[in-house]
């Protein structure tokens, strides 16, 4: 079978960032989907929604670009 790899990122503001994956991953089935996925991480997801089906894995993402300073609780600029 063809390896499918395929990735679009947009920037749609200053630090957040649309991303769309296709992957071949080789995996049986999966899904996930969530909201607010968390503000306090590094690139932290808005909304995350993927599908994995007989090994294809599709994701859809609005992350942020910037990493979580944890030991002084803030975004690192």
């Amino acid at each position: 079978m063809k390896k499918i790899n395929y990735c679009f990122c947009k920037q749609i503001s200053k630090n957040k960032f649309l991303e769309f994956q296709i992957t071949w991953f080789g995996h049986i089935i999966g899904f996930d989907f969530s909201i607010v996925h968390s503000f306090k991480e590094d690139h932290a997801r808005m909304i995350e929604i993927s599908l994995d089906i007989c090994g294809l894995f599709i994701s859809f993402n609005i992350s942020d670009n910037r990493h979580w300073n944890y030991k002084n609780n803030c975004w690192e600029e």
